[in-house]
């Protein structure tokens, strides 16, 4: 039986083992979850799965020397913020002295069950906004123990502390632990196995891309709400990269908080999948925002984008080849640059900031205190003549391909109801700031995004 309830589960990055969690959450009746990296290879460990009978069964105990050596930090943290505050954990100063191996967590009582994920949603909401480091085998193994010798529930393990290797190849039970998985030793051993046992599944294995070096020229797009738009200039845009630029130009595409089933359509075009999983399309979500930042989003795509020189598409440009050669040529040939449309003759496609990764960062990006509508552009232009690189404009004829559309259009997602009134006013407001060369400083917003991955 597949589930998909935690398909779109959102990872903040600190606890891997959330989504283990959940899914132990979902569980109505008694279980055994097994990590993807736990191997059975005999019947004698089959066996044994069936037949435990106590409250809980886990791999095997892990003594005070591991965590001594490498989570004392983060156990000394959990445990003052916990266990004296209004979220106390009984036995949670345990985590001080042993904890278990969970690479196998089998439950027969439920009530344990519901004590540990009750509790590990306690610990990992603490953790995962006052700490910056990853505390997931502290509230996972260490509040496990915690809990079941605090409640008195009875545990059996599967691997005894003395002979433990000893005992896993004789019963055939293998744990890839730690990095050990990534190993090419490992890989091949696994590569085998499936190879003699399960031919039949060798197509699904793909083989490794060899490293490439990051892309001359990113084109970095935010989408909100304007798929119409959308669907017509990304597969425009793909189909001239595949032809004419692959290796050279990649897409890199935020969809921000899309309600009007974006996605939904791009998965189900042929094109859109094949740049994915051909590596030309790199395409994020964000499942938080509720309405449009004029300049937030477009920092995190940037950011996230890996080409050398960086430029700003808008969801209503195209992007054609000439001006891609265009582009391309002044990348090889010119030093210390940027590249703008002219204002006054390429209204739709003014936002084509192009500029080289290096000058993105070291400006600290789109000036975050432009939220609204307008200008953004222009400061960012005047930011970096501040960082004497030299303006390159583009021609008209490059650079006027752009699907028309009414000024509603342009802050729909703002929800303002006089939208000429109100792009007058943005404008207004926002040309009044300072233009200063890092202005971001000392501001602190985030974007939060996750990178779709599709499989053939």
């Amino acid at each position: 039986k597949v589930s998909t309830e935690l398909e779109f589960l959102n990872y903040t990055g600190k606890s891997w083992v959330q989504g283990k969690v959940m899914a132990i959450a979902l569980q109505k009746e008694p279980f055994i979850h097994i990590d993807w990296d736990v191997f059975l290879l005999k019947p004698e460990i089959v066996k044994m799965l069936k037949n435990f009978k106590s409250d809980l069964l886990i791999q095997s105990i892990d003594g005070h020397e591991i965590f001594e050596k490498n989570y004392m930090d983060a156990l000394t943290n959990l445990h003052w913020r916990m266990d004296y505050t209004q979220h106390h954990i009984p036995g949670l100063h345990k985590l001080h002295q042993v904890a278990f191996n969970c690479g196998i967590m089998g439950f027969n009582n439920m009530q344990l069950k519901n004590e540990f994920v009750d509790s590990f949603i306690k610990c990992w909401r603490t953790s995962d906004s006052e700490m910056d480091y990853d505390t997931s085998l502290v509230i996972e193994q260490g509040l496990l123990y915690a809990i079941t010798e605090a409640g008195g529930y009875s545990y059996e393990t599967i691997l005894e502390n003395q002979n433990a290797q000893r005992t896993a190849k004789r019963i055939g039970y293998t744990h890839l632990v730690y990095l050990s998985k990534y190993t090419k030793e490992a890989q091949d051993k696994i590569k085998s196995k499936i190879q003699v046992e399960f031919p039949q599944y060798m197509k699904l294995i793909k083989p490794k891309r060899n490293k490439v070096s990051p892309p001359l020229l990113s084109l970095c797009t935010v989408v909100m709400n304007r798929k119409s738009h959308a669907l017509k200039t990304f597969k425009h845009n793909y189909r001239t990269i595949k032809k004419h630029f692959r290796g050279v130009v990649d897409m890199n595409i935020l969809d921000y908080n899309s309600t009007d089933g974006l996605l939904d359509d791009l998965i189900q075009e042929p094109w859109f999948v094949e740049g994915l999983n051909g590596g030309v399309i790199n395409y994020h979500t964000n499942n938080d925002a509720k309405i449009y930042h004029r300049t937030l989003p477009k920092n995190k795509i940037h950011e996230l984008a890996k080409g050398q020189y960086l430029v700003n598409i808008d969801a209503d440009n195209y992007a054609r080849k000439n001006y891609l050669d265009f582009a391309l040529n002044h990348i090889l040939h010119a030093k210390n640059f940027f590249i703008r449309p002219d204002k006054y003759e390429n209204g739709g496609g003014f936002g084509r900031i192009l500029l080289s990764k290096d000058d993105f960062i070291k400006l600290g990006g789109y000036n975050l205190s432009i939220s609204t509508y307008g200008f953004e552009d222009g400061e960012i232009v005047a930011r970096l003549k501040l960082l004497n690189r030299k303006q390159i404009l583009v021609p008209k004829h490059l650079c006027d391909n752009n699907i028309d559309h009414s000024d509603s259009d342009r802050i729909e997602n703002k929800k303002e109801e006089n939208p000429t009134k109100a792009l007058k006013l943005s404008e207004r407001k926002n040309k009044q700031i300072t233009v200063e060369l890092y202005p971001n400083t000392g501001i602190k917003l985030d974007c939060k995004s996750e990178q779709l991955n599709l499989k053939s």
